[in-house]
């Protein structure tokens, strides 16, 4: 697997830096939406798919599982895994009005979400929009539960969206 630290859609330079790895087809299991079903040091094709970080039984090395604040589960090496553990803190920074010295930053929101599209693109994945639950402003709300294709979608918060704090996302969905 190519490094990770290869980015295709780069963000604000206030940001943590975005990944985006090579990927191809999405599958849903254990309630999930994983990333492959693939080793990331040898690709071979996992019987089971892991629910916490495993050893392949080709290589015998380990493949560490993280879920993304984006709901989607990778499979990934070590060294691999910061570019989206910084990724993750990015998107907590940018979400979470309690931490110390948080600015509303609907920009730098927009570009870390622009990252996730080209990923599920990548995928195969579409999207839905979720609302956010403490009263969505009207062109949110038109958009709830509606499905895009991620290169069609809207970038999500809204331009003009009436909330002070629109976290309104997506949420990413199997094709049928």
């Amino acid at each position: 697997m190519p490094s990770l630290d290869d980015s295709a859609t780069p963000l604000p330079a206030d940001m943590a830096r975005g990944w985006v790895p090579v990927l191809t087809g999405a599958i849903e299991a254990n309630g999930a939406i994983y990333a492959g079903n693939r080793c990331p040091h040898c690709s071979s094709r996992l019987a089971n798919l892991p629910v916490k970080n495993i050893k392949c039984r080709s290589c015998r090395r380990e493949i560490v599982l993280i879920r993304g604040d984006d709901y989607v589960v990778y499979l990934l090496r070590e060294q691999d895994a910061g570019p989206l553990r910084k990724e993750m803190d990015a998107h907590w920074a940018l979400t979470h009005m309690v931490e110390p010295g948080w600015r509303w930053d609907p920009e730098g929101l927009r570009g870390l979400r622009r990252v996730w599209m080209v990923r599920y693109a990548a995928l195969g994945l579409r999207v839905r929009v979720v609302l956010w639950k403490n009263d969505p402003c009207g062109p949110c709300r038109s958009l709830a539960d509606q499905v895009f294709e991620p290169e069609n979608a809207p970038e999500l918060p809204l331009v003009g969206c009436g909330n002070m704090y629109c976290n309104c996302r997506y949420e990413p969905v199997i094709r049928e």
